[in-house]
């Protein structure tokens, strides 16, 4: 099983400061030693890897925040590019101090801000140079190996399964690689809008309708992408609850979400993805979840 919620995992746990700096600030495991003991991720120096649990199958888990205000790869350093990042694309941001409002503008983080661009915001962050090269290499991998790929992030980067002011700060990026790559069949699971929501893609054919997130039409289902942020139960009314699974079969997944979904989704929430794939289908059963 792979969880993969809100903030369960502490900037800190791959060799970052902690946000309020410091050796006392309280540490993501402090009353959980035993967690502490099995979180082992393959390379202690980040949080993106991949691995094949099954043959066809390949699962990316990526970290939307190895650029960040709030905790970046590169300590101090990193914070303070990532700070001067933010506020070359937010003229509301004080790089001095970029959880802030600019006290010079008295404005709001989003004051002016409309569209994609709302995604500047400090509690958004972003994916590194390497991180990127890696993952084109893992989707081009993928699409050679006619693999069906999942991928666990903390952010979303597709607008219309969350907001614009919830996507990952280089979400654009994330998406041409995909569009370039077209593995036969993609799933992004990703929290941090507490609302959630559900919508699928196709490769865009230019920036243009990547850019302006429209729905696409009678695309074949091997090209769909697509994009889930279930609704988190941070948000979940006394009593109401908001988790499920995946089971994942030869020629489709089968989500299983009990009780709280996203109150309005782009398109309906799925209760089955089917992988369309031919060669997919054809592989023997195999269930994992």
């Amino acid at each position: 099983a792979f969880r993969r919620g809100h903030h369960q995992h502490h900037a800190e746990s791959a060799g970052r400061p902690p946000p309020s700096g410091g050796d006392g600030a309280q540490r993501w495991y402090d009353d959980d030693d035993a967690a502490a003991e099995r979180w082992d991720p393959p390379h202690h120096d980040r949080l993106w890897y991949d691995f094949a649990p099954a043959p066809g199958f390949r699962c990316c888990v990526v970290d939307a925040y190895e650029l960040s205000v709030v905790g970046a790869v590169g300590g101090r350093d990193g914070i303070e590019r990532s700070a001067r990042l933010l506020a070359s694309k937010n003229p509301n941001i004080d790089a001095r101090d970029p959880t802030k409002p600019s006290s010079a503008l008295r404005a709001g983080w989003l004051d002016g801000i409309t569209g994609l661009d709302a995604r500047w915001v400090p509690y958004n962050g972003g994916f590194g140079a390497e991180q990127l090269r890696w993952l084109d290499a893992t989707a081009h991998k993928a699409a050679r190996a006619n693999e069906t790929l999942f991928v666990f992030s903390h952010a979303p980067v597709y607008a219309r399964a969350s907001k614009p002011h919830n996507c990952a700060w280089n979400a654009d990026a994330v998406l041409d690689i995909f569009d370039a790559r077209r593995p036969p069949f993609l799933a992004w699971f990703a929290g941090h809008d507490h609302d959630g929501g559900f919508a699928t893609r196709v490769p865009a054919p230019d920036a243009e309708s990547r850019s302006s997130g429209a729905a696409h039409q009678n695309a074949h289902p091997a090209a769909l992408q697509h994009h889930l942020t279930p609704a988190a139960p941070l948000e979940c009314d006394p009593g109401e609850v908001s988790f499920g699974t995946v089971a994942v079969y030869a020629d489709r997944c089968v989500i299983d979400w009990r009780g709280k979904r996203p109150p309005d989704p782009a398109d309906p929430w799925p209760d089955v993805l089917a992988f369309g794939n031919s060669e997919t289908r054809e592989r023997p059963p195999r269930e994992f979840s």
